[in-house]
């Protein structure tokens, strides 16, 4: 039997690759801050009272000699606050946990790109509708209740934050009211903080849009890795004002909202914890009348600080380092697979959008720094039953852009055709045309008899046999909107006008208020939407795709020795020029005509930075092909709309702000409106449209005194013959001075008063004695009833 070809093996997945990565950038987040919970465990560790409190041990319980010493080890009591290998590791593994489950929590919700919906409703009911809201609450609680009970456990006695109060001897114990509010302190803290990440979308990677180029050779773990702390340090002194703003509203808030709604609850709950291992009293069901909050606000803002500098912190550390370039260990992420080509394009075409946008960010930095991973890709084309892999990468990034021109056609979908049926014309495009017979013909003996025998002759019954046909016709038309129930319709439009009119002001000024403009969907949110994606913008997964492509096709010109990845540059060019006009497109429609206000420009940069980076792309392959463009298969017509594409121009014009007064009220689209006779100046697009139309006007102007030129110069020009009255009147019919002239005649004519010097005024009267009236000039004249010889011989006196 033949032996059966080999089959070569799958390549291994690229997001086992990214996976590892990912887990080595987690370890390192996580060293960083655990470093960061050893300062904060040293800050909670109260070593000026504890060295107070040895210092009077030591006087008591010791002599002379031993004092010293022991006094010379307890000096640096502040060092020991702080140093790893004691009690402050100890602190600080236990801090290191509450950090552990933001960690866990941005894992869990982890996406990319920012949160972008047509309308803020639509975000709205999403985050409501969502299970990460719910999770990402839960585990900010879980965190500052677990810091709380931490810096409970580890304060000194001086903090009295004890369970309960020692009651003496004999005296049942009561129960403290400080760690209680200090406990409800801490969750309110963590709930105000998971309404910020909510709010922020902390937990998606705003992709960096234009990412730095990195030369050649460069280190990428080792130099990066000692500006790292560098770079930390100068985040955190960032950090500290929000975080200061939220310790300081939660220690404002916190009194009042515990004393009025929860002290009773959580009273009763501690009072039935605390009997589980003290004693008690009865008494001490209900919580005490006075209760001094003042005693412990300044700890708890203090702590509340350091508790929210470390949740920032570790929002930041897991930001900046899930967003470093694809490598590991200096090499790309796909370098160590057997079969990295493989690798790299199972990452292309992965559906999760994680692994895509690393995929794409790895063949962006393939494509301008590494040659030889270049040419590997060309030569890469003799796969079994596949395509060359060059090919492959071009699909997955010409499927990126045509995801754009599908968003646009989903959230801003043409108009439908009217349906057509074939080779049959409906009622609708013949609704002008009157109907002459019914579709059923009737028979010939009952042409002659009348509709409805019952109804009689009278006026009634005329009546009812015209109501009775009529209905019969609309029964049997195809389109029951025909006439006559066509003009009804339009009639009943015209009367209901003013109704939805009026229904049309409440709308604009409901979309005119605050509310309105809130849940509405607003032009820049849908712009932004259809350009960069929704539910969640990655504008980086589009500009690496355009940009790895357009490099590794001018790179083609010189690397690819089998000549294959030229066959995709009319692809390429064709979906740019696609996407550059659909994108235009859309902006103008839904920006009145590419404008803005400066607002909306910079909420637009990203949108802008994705049009400029296709219209480079497509400026340097037709710069680079152009001399190859109709050999590789590029047609005229393409050839033109690219360059059209591709030349310079905004993608839309932003109004000035003193255009654009800010205290002018706002329609639904964040548009400025003005007022009707409000004074100031006009908006910049109102001039323009004003220059526009008066700019029309003069070129109507001129287009129409040049016509003026042009027939005078060819009157002037042209030679007369007047022995040819019809030639004469078919020249001279647009000349204003001779209809002038002739209207002047004809009266003189009229009256009798004028003698026939002119032929054509003698041969443009009747002679059949009626010489008062004129006949039109332009209609053919008889010449037959004239005496021979009459029309000539007075040709001949007016020559002379």
């Amino acid at each position: 039997m033949p032996s059966s070809m080999p089959v070569a093996p799958k390549p291994r997945p690229y997001r086992r690759f990214l996976t590892s990565a990912l887990h080595t950038r987690f370890v390192h987040a996580a060293g960083l801050a655990l470093i960061w919970n050893l300062a904060v465990a040293g800050f909670a560790s109260d070593w000026c009272s504890e060295s107070q409190e040895q210092e009077r041990w030591q006087r008591a319980h010791t002599d002379e000699a031993t004092a010293s010493l022991t006094s010379f080890l307890s000096i640096p009591s502040f060092f020991w606050a702080f140093f790893p290998l004691g009690p402050a590791g100890v602190k600080a593994g236990l801090f290191t946990l509450s950090s552990l489950f933001i960690f866990m929590l941005q894992i869990a919700t982890f996406q990319i790109g920012k949160r972008c919906t047509p309308s803020n409703w639509t975000s709205i009911r999403t985050v409501l509708l969502s299970y990460s809201t719910y999770t990402t609450l839960l585990w900010y609680m879980a965190s500052a209740w677990w810091f709380c009970e931490v810096f409970i456990f580890t304060s000194p006695t001086s903090a009295a934050l004890a369970w309960t109060i020692n009651g003496g001897y004999g005296a049942p114990d009561k129960l403290n009211e400080r760690p209680i509010y200090l406990r409800y302190f801490f969750l309110q803290l963590g709930a105000m903080q998971a309404g910020l990440h909510i709010l922020n979308d902390s937990s998606s990677l705003s992709w960096p849009v234009k990412k730095p180029e990195r030369p050649r050779g460069e280190p990428e773990e080792g130099a990066k890795g000692k500006m790292m702390v560098v770079k930390m340090l100068g985040t955190l002194l960032g950090l500290v004002q929000p975080a200061a703003t939220l310790s300081a509203t939660a220690s404002l808030t916190a009194p009042f909202l515990y004393t009025a709604f929860v002290r009773r609850s959580l009273w009763s709950w501690h009072i039935w914890c605390a009997k589980v291992f003290a004693n008690i009293a009865r008494s001490e069901s209900e919580p005490p009348d006075g209760f001094y909050i003042g005693s412990i606000m300044g700890r708890a803002f203090i702590f509340g600080l350091l508790l929210a500098l470390t949740w920032q912190l570790n929002i930041v550390l897991f930001q900046t380092f899930m967003l470093k370039e694809p490598t590991k260990d200096g090499k790309l992420l796909s370098s160590p697979s057997k079969d990295p080509n493989g690798t790299l394009l199972h990452g292309l075409n992965a559906k999760r959008e994680l692994v895509k946008t690393f995929a794409f960010w790895e063949l962006e930095i393939i494509a301008r720094t590494d040659a030889d991973r270049r040419k590997h890709i060309f030569a890469d084309f003799e796969r079994p039953n596949q395509a060359p892999i060059f090919s492959q990468m071009l699909n997955a990034a010409l499927g990126v852009l045509k995801s754009i021109d599908s968003r646009m056609k989903t959230l801003d979908p043409p108009p439908k055709a009217p349906p057509s049926t074939n080779g049959v014309q409906t009622d609708n495009a013949q609704h002008h045309l009157p109907r002459l017979l019914p579709n059923a013909v009737p028979a010939k003996s009952q042409i002659y008899q009348p509709m409805n025998p019952a109804a009689g002759d009278s006026r009634a019954g005329r009546l009812v046999n015209y109501a009775s046909h009529e209905a019969k016709l609309i029964g049997s038309s195809q389109n029951p909107w025909s006439p006559p129930l066509h003009k009804t319709k339009q009639l009943a439009i015209e009367y209901s006008s003013p109704t939805i009119k009026d229904l049309q002001s409440r709308a604009e000024a409901a979309q005119q208020s605050p509310l309105g403009r809130y849940l509405l969907t607003t032009p820049v949110r849908l712009i932004k939407s259809a350009v960069l994606g929704t539910p969640n913008s990655n504008p980086g997964l589009t500009i690496s795709a355009v940009n790895s492509m357009t490099v590794m096709l001018v790179a083609s010109l010189t690397e690819d020795t089998f000549g294959k990845a030229v066959h995709g540059v009319p692809l390429l060019v064709q979906a740019l020029t696609t996407t550059i006009f659909a994108t235009e497109g859309f902006v103008h429609k839904h920006t009145n005509g590419g404008f803005v206000s400066s607002s909306d420009a910079n909420r637009l940069e990203e949108v802008v930075a994705i049009h400029e980076q296709l219209q480079t792309s497509l400026r340097e392959l037709l710069s680079a092909f152009q001399i190859f463009l109709s050999d590789v298969g590029l047609s005229i017509r393409d050839l033109n709309d690219g360059r059209k594409a591709a030349e310079t121009r905004e993608l839309f014009r932003v109004i000035p702000p003193a255009e654009a007064h800010s205290d002018s009220p706002r329609g639904p689209h964040d548009r400025p409106i003005r007022e009707s006779g409000a004074s100031g100046k006009k908006p910049e697009m109102q001039e323009v449209n004003e220059e526009q139309q008066r700019r029309e006007k003069e070129k109507q102007q001129q287009d129409q005194q040049a016509r003026r030129r042009r027939s005078q110069q060819a009157y002037e020009d042209t030679d007369i013959d007047r022995n040819r009255p019809g030639r004469l009147f078919s020249q001279l019919d647009r000349g204003s001075s001779y209809q002038a002239s002739m209207r002047e005649r004809r009266k003189s004519i009229g009256k009798g008063d004028v003698q026939d010097s002119n032929p054509l005024a003698a041969g443009s009267r009747r002679t059949n004695g009626s010489a008062g009236m004129s006949e039109n000039p332009f209609r053919a004249r008889d010449f037959s009833s004239l005496p021979a010889g009459g029309l000539q011989k007075r040709r001949v006196a007016k020559v002379q």
